[in-house]
């Protein structure tokens, strides 16, 4: 178990019972979609990494461009 979980784990115990309760139900719920997450293959892994670089870049479409796009469709 790593120090920070511990940490956290000593943090829990002192809250009250329904508060821990509570925290509990949580980290089930976290737990439990990291279970149904999918497996990304390599490829849609690499490609979502690229994604959050470009969307951190900011070489992303702009509410206006996308407008424009979904007008252009007929889905706007």
């Amino acid at each position: 178990m790593t120090k920070r979980l511990d940490e956290a784990i000593a943090t829990l115990r002192a809250l009250p019972e329904d508060e821990q309760r509570q925290a509990a139900e949580v980290l089930f719920a976290v737990l439990q979609r990291q279970r149904d997450a999918p497996e990304l293959t390599d490829q849609e892994l690499d490609k979502v990494l690229q994604s959050r670089e470009a969307v951190r870049r900011g070489d992303v479409a702009t509410d206006a461009e996308m407008e424009e796009v979904w007008r252009r469709f007929g889905l706007a």
